[in-house]
């Protein structure tokens, strides 16, 4: 009957058992290889619209070369206090406040502000960017 030969994998650990240190030099020198050959090989970056794939991707290369200006917005909705009815003459002052007391921020932090305008369903908006005020309240009629 003839002796199966052992699995590779039995045989080195048998070998890495029995030679401890050589084999701990060989795992040093093929992390080293290994290191400079990927260091050697470069690697290729690609950009953020490059990046994505299917329809965000294509969003997002056409976002890329539409050279469009980020203008982030906040807006202010003013209310009256519980709930009741506002009376625009006092959301339009209030408004109104909003966009004096925006001005008087830092340019960076106004940059993009509009007037307050009265908007559909009785409410106030005043477009802004930055920090915003505490909340405008206005009396409920």
């Amino acid at each position: 009957m003839r002796a199966q030969r052992k699995p590779a994998t039995v045989r080195m650990a048998r070998w890495s058992a029995a030679h401890p240190w050589s084999a701990v030099a060989m795992w040093v020198l093929f992390v080293v290889l290994s290191l400079g050959l990927g260091t050697a090989a470069g690697t290729d970056s690609i950009s953020d619209a490059e990046s994505g794939v299917g329809e965000s991707g294509r969003a997002g290369r056409i976002a890329a070369s539409g050279d469009f200006p980020e203008k982030p917005e906040e807006n202010v909705l003013i209310t009256a206090t519980g709930g009741g009815r506002l009376d625009l003459g006092a959301a339009k002052d209030a408004a109104a406040d909003v966009v004096r007391r925006m001005k008087a921020l830092p340019t960076g932090h106004r940059r993009g502000l509009s007037g307050g305008s009265v908007r559909s369903l009785g409410k106030v908006g005043a477009g802004h960017r930055g920090r915003a005020p505490p909340p405008a309240r206005c009396p409920a009629v």
